[in-house]
């Protein structure tokens, strides 16, 4: 099976990209962190929609997208909780389901061999939720006069993303459950 396809190419751009997001961060560019961002979530559905339409899913491509998208915005989120922006113990939920679910399919993996990821919705609202919430915050920065709604709406999306999470793990942790008989 071939494993130097489009959308790896770009899942690999993802990975690249999270130095350079984390550089713009650190030097306050928080735009530039912004696009960078913005610009690696797009890609991470362009290589999803480009696997579908052309059948080119990879092994290697199933393994490095969901993990390219757990190191952006873990990394992301690390850097707004050291500027305040988020509540550390947010990223700390986040964080420990990521790791429970790399340990996890870990297990899976050593004890029947199989390396298919099957994404769930509960992940991939997880996902979502957790990019919206780091774009927010980025963008919060130039908002600095936000209204109090805004402020709510920010507090609810970061609420919304530890409930989601926290179900993204339960279903992950069931299935894991069920694979391992």
């Amino acid at each position: 099976m071939k494993t130097i396809t489009v959308p790896n190419i770009l899942t690999f751009a993802r990975i690249l990209g999270v130095p350079l997001f984390a550089v713009a961060y650190v030097t306050d560019h928080t735009g530039i962190a912004a696009v960078i961002f913005i610009a690696a979530i797009i890609t991470d559905v362009l290589d999803g929609v480009i696997a579908r339409m052309k059948k080119s899913r990879t092994i290697l491509g199933s393994i490095l997208d969901p993990l390219a998208d757990k190191i952006l915005v873990n990394v992301a989120l690390l850097l707004l909780a050291s500027s305040k922006l988020v509540p550390y113990w947010v990223v700390t939920v986040i964080l420990s389901k990521d790791a429970i679910l790399i340990l996890g399919w870990l297990l899976v993996y050593i004890m029947t061999s199989n390396t298919r990821v099957e994404p769930s919705i509960f992940g991939k609202l997880a996902n979502f939720f957790e990019s919206i919430l780091v774009i927010v915050l980025l963008l919060t920065p130039f908002v600095n006069s936000a209204p109090e709604f805004m402020r709510l709406s920010i507090h609810g999306t970061t609420i919304a993303t530890v409930v989601i999470a926290g179900f993204a793990l339960i279903d992950y942790t069931w299935k894991g459950i069920k694979r391992l008989g």
